[in-house]
């Protein structure tokens, strides 16, 4: 059944002025509707019968468990009811320290009629998720019980028992209630939401992960509403779509744009497994389950499509695959030429933040193929280039800070403050790039320090606290080392005490077990004899980006280059980042030099090949 009058149906944009020409028409639509669970509702009067969500096996593919979009609207009532029985307010957080779950959508729906959620990163240290959900005030945490995750129970057993708050158990726990209880379902609660308003806070996001205390975003119903109109529109969005959740529900990716997203408009969400991509099997058997679940819209990080790329699509029907979506870290252009050419799929980039709730720019899906570009701004997105020492608006093809103005800017943080948010609806990204005479954005570097593994944010800082802790070091300073899957993996610099032997190796191992997150661990410590600094005593990072770029290429190229001779590797700085600039042997064979282009071409960097003069 289509849903013809209660989804909108969006155009195919085949060009940023397409994306501008649509204008407000998607906000219009949805502009009488206050929240998610109403868009859900209405869709669960009008065909109660839909697929809302389908939990398949990560190794079969078989079907385990449905959850129709009446199911999910009654469970998301039910949520409601049990946290306004508890006496929970709008001030107050329900977190979610939850892998993949159908029951966590229940919860992203219905909490936000009375209070807040905050979905959390399960594989954080325990001391550290503890305080992440203080800082959030949270009243009610929903866990999977011992059977289905042991690890991340004992977690939030931990935290609930030093906060003195109730943990709840999906599939049960000893001594804790049980979600199907806590939550009651029943018929009679889909109905139309009363007493939520658009500017009513719906959830506390936090951002990275790896930092001591990582920033929780305020997400309003307001943001989440104007996405439906805006990110769905450029994604074309259909009732009749099928989409696999395999992002991490703790990030934006995996809770609000391949999530509640999707289900306002009808679509259905294959969960395939409580890891999502993080499980091999899922990967391993993604065209078998493309294949059997229809699978016809996706998203990833490009670590991902670089792993599908070496999975065999033997004879499964793809036919109904249209358009994966990529982004949260530097795109490999070789990586999505070749998976484009592999799936048969279109395969688009798009830019979005935490405090934007979604995305903010994406290439036109129907447009040309052009890897390379962060997009055009979404409808209702308005991008700025301002100077990196000044608030002076600079002119299409400057480089200089990317500003974002929209209405799905967040008010602010949990804690109050307003950080990067220059107004009100206007937000300094932090990173760098152009608009490019079309209109669309060039992304060329961030102005913070950010480390993107995979689409997962490390803050450097904590590499840094942790290695200066060490007795013999002095100064620390991480950064992000060029890599061909997961975009950049973290390194550490140090130089150590006057008189101190110290290995590397020895180094990084001391870190990686005092580093809350497997993820910030570092894979390699350079021992400096001088930290570069600035005029004013700051350690000077893009030199060690810099440095980082040669580590990476020099003995690559060589392996590749074999028996005609390493290539000269010199890493530059210009006014925007690093630059990179290769020159293969004199005579080096043009097989070899086609092999050093496309491995050139795998890596998230800037870089020039030109031929060295002959001899």
């Amino acid at each position: 059944m289509r849903l013809q009058g209660i989804v909108p149906t969006y155009p195919a944009f085949t060009s940023p002025e397409d994306m501008r020409a649509f204008g407000d028409t998607g906000h219009r639509f949805w502009a009488p509707i206050s929240s998610p669970l109403e868009a859900v509702e209405r869709i669960a009067l009008a065909d109660p019968g839909r697929e809302a969500l389908v939990d398949v096996a990560p190794d079969t593919c078989t079907r385990r468990r449905v959850v129709t979009y009446a199911d999910l609207a009654a469970g998301a009532r039910g949520v409601a009811a049990a946290l306004k029985d508890l006496g929970l307010g709008r001030d107050d957080t329900v977190a979610l320290l939850t892998p993949i779950l159908a029951e966590a959508f229940e919860i992203m729906l219905g909490a936000p009629l009375v209070a807040r959620f905050c979905p959390v990163n399960p594989f954080l240290a325990p001391d550290q998720i503890t305080r992440i959900l203080a800082a959030a005030k949270t009243r009610v945490i929903v866990a999977p019980g011992p059977e289905i995750d042991p690890e991340t129970w004992s977690k939030a057993e931990r935290a609930a028992s030093q906060l003195g708050v109730q943990a709840v158990a999906v599939g049960g726990a000893p001594g804790a209630p049980d979600f199907e209880t806590f939550r009651k379902r029943r018929s009679d609660h889909v109905g139309a939401p009363t007493g939520v308003t658009r500017e009513m806070d719906a959830a506390l996001m936090h951002t990275g992960g790896s930092t001591g205390l990582p920033k929780l975003v305020r997400h309003t119903q307001g943001m989440h509403m104007f996405h439906m109109g805006a990110t769905a529109p450029a994604l074309e969005i259909r009732d009749d779509d099928a989409l696999p959740l395999c992002l991490p529900l703790f990030h934006i990716g995996g809770s609000i744009i391949f999530g509640l997203i999707p289900l306002g408009h009808g679509a259905r969400l294959v969960l395939p497994g409580h890891a999502g991509f993080r499980d091999k099997d899922v990967v391993n058997n993604f065209w078998h389950l493309a294949e059997r679940e229809r699978i016809s819209l996706m998203a990833c990080v490009p670590t991902v499509l670089a792993a599908l790329n070496e999975v065999p699509i033997g004879d499964a029907d793809l036919s109904a695959l249209r358009l994966c979506i990529t982004g949260g870290a530097t795109v490999p252009v070789e990586t999505c030429r070749r998976f484009a050419a592999r799936s048969g799929m279109r395969v688009v980039e798009g830019y979005g933040m935490t405090e934007a709730g979604s995305y903010v720019t994406m290439h036109p899906p129907a447009a040309p193929q052009r890897f390379g570009t962060a997009g055009a701004p979404l409808p209702g997105v308005t991008l700025e280039i301002r100077a990196l020492d000044s608030d002076a608006v600079l002119p299409r093809g400057q480089p200089g800070r990317v500003i974002v103005r929209a209405p799905c800017v967040t008010p602010g943080y949990g804690d109050g403050r307003v950080g990067s948010i220059l107004e009100p609806g206007v937000l300094d990204s932090g990173d760098l790039g152009r608009i490019e005479p079309d209109g669309s954005l060039t992304l060329m570097g961030r102005a913070k320090d950010i480390i993107i593994r995979g689409g997962h944010n490390i803050d450097p800082v904590v590499i840094e606290e942790t290695l200066v802790g060490h007795p013999s070091v002095s100064l620390a300073a991480a950064v992000g080392r060029p890599d061909a899957y997961a975009g950049e993996l973290p390194m550490a610099y140090v130089t150590v005490e006057p008189g101190t032997t110290l290995d590397g190796e020895v180094l990084q191992q001391w870190t990686r077990a005092r580093i809350p997150e497997r993820a910030a661990t570092p894979v390699e410590v350079v021992i400096l004899p001088e930290m570069p600094l600035t005029a004013v005593g700051k350690i000077f990072k893009p030199a060690l980006r810099a440095d980082a770029a040669e580590r990476t290429l020099r003995p690559l190229l060589a392996k590749i280059a074999g028996s005609a001779g390493a290539p000269d590797v010199q890493a530059r700085l210009d006014d925007v980042g690093v630059v990179v600039t290769v020159t293969p042997m004199p005579g080096t064979p043009e097989p070899t030099l086609t092999a050093l282009r496309e491995t050139l071409g795998t890596l998230p960097l800037r870089i020039e090949m030109q031929q060295a003069d002959p001899d």
